[in-house]
């Protein structure tokens, strides 16, 4: 009876250090697998553009901390992406980002199928075929584009509050109508109703008043703008 409890314990520990050698050479971080991923900017992150960019190239180095490696290439002109890129397929990266406009990088792509690339994407790259190792990406820029909405709204109703009842009611008559809805929304109720009264006018305007009005507007808009 003894032996075979001696038996027992001696297969149940054997087992239990086969399983713990297994999974410490499971576990080795010296065999797991480490994916380079090179990140192509166009210029450096001091600019605004490449910098929000950068966030993401270390994002993904925090959430994958010792899985990935990075290789980055800054300050490549879209003319001057092909040997940077071939470069980082040398090196071994197995992902490439760029945030350039180059269409090298397209064109280069079926040389490497084993490579994904990735390119922020353009308006030119709309219809084009695209090999099946190249995708496109962008930013969630919606944020800036409602800032920038709203900064455009604010300078408007500026510019508008310094201007005669028969300049606005000239510019919301040329104006397409969903931009003449909004112009007359703006207005307070006495200026919108005086607005309105002469825009109903059926008198055509004289083309002299009209192009000074423009030049004064341009010159206003110039001043707005720090032109």
């Amino acid at each position: 009876m003894k032996r075979y409890y001696a038996v027992t314990v001696f297969v149940s520990l054997l087992t239990l250090l086969a399983f713990t050698f297994v999974y410490r050479l499971w576990d080795d971080p010296a065999e797991k697998t480490v994916l380079k991923v090179g990140f192509i900017y166009e210029n450096d992150e001091i600019t605004p553009y490449t910098y929000n960019f950068t966030l993401a190239q270390k994002a993904l180095e925090q959430a994958y901390p010792g899985q990935v490696e990075i290789l980055t290439r800054s300050n490549v002109q879209d003319d001057q992406t092909e040997e940077p890129l071939r470069e980082l397929v040398r090196l071994g990266c197995g992902v490439i980002f760029s945030n350039s406009y180059s269409p090298q990088i397209r064109a280069l792509a079926p040389e490497y199928p084993e490579v994904q690339f990735c390119q922020v994407s353009f308006s030119a790259a709309a219809g084009l075929e695209y090999p099946a190792n190249y995708h496109t990406f962008n930013g969630e820029i919606y944020q800036g584009r409602y800032v920038t909405g709203v900064a455009a709204g604010m300078q408007l109703r500026a510019l508008i509050d310094k201007q005669r009842p028969q300049t606005v009611a000239l510019i919301a008559r040329y104006a397409p109508p969903e931009c003449r809805t909004r112009i007359l929304n703006m207005l307070r109720s006495r200026l919108r109703d005086e607005v309105e009264r002469r825009m109903r006018s059926s008198d055509e305007p004289d083309p002299k008043v009209v192009a000074a009005v423009e030049a004064s507007l341009r010159s206003s808009l110039g001043a707005a703008g720090g032109k």
